[in-house]
């Protein structure tokens, strides 16, 4: 595998990002009032609260191990590729996701889908741009 420097700065970039947006993303639900909302639907309020808790673990894990091996000091191996090219999925699909079937905000929140969207590019490509150091030969 290639020779990495002694840190990557666009994967530690993509790592943080992801973690914050993991800790957002626990406090997403009162800030849109999920609770209130689905008061009446318990299950499904349920549901939604437990898998928004789940997905928000799952970024926040994602982001700390991109930090780890972003700061690690030895070569690449193949669970880092791996978990990068996995966590360069999720942001793929999340920017995809997000230009083919837009979030239906109120029009007080329109420009927030925009920053959400160039949120998820910017931490695609610094994923991507860590990526590209697993495609150079080592030195």
């Amino acid at each position: 595998m290639a020779k990495r420097p002694a840190w990557d700065r666009n994967l530690l970039v993509a790592g943080i990002l992801t973690a914050s947006m993991g800790l957002y993303h626990f406090w997403l639900p009162a800030q849109f009032g999920w609770g209130d909302e689905l008061a009446q639907a318990r299950m499904l309020r349920w549901a939604l609260l437990s898998i928004n808790t789940f997905f928000s673990y799952l970024l926040l894990a994602g982001g700390a191990t991109t930090i780890a091996i972003a700061l690690r000091r030895r070569s690449w191996d193949p669970i880092d590729a791996w978990i990068l090219m996995g966590m360069t999925g999720f942001w793929a699909l999340n920017a995809a996701y997000q230009i083919f079937l837009p979030m239906p905000l109120p029009p007080r929140l329109a420009g927030l889908r925009w920053t959400l969207l160039a949120f998820a590019i910017v931490v695609l490509l610094s994923y991507a741009r860590g990526l590209q150091q697993l495609r150079r030969p080592p030195a």
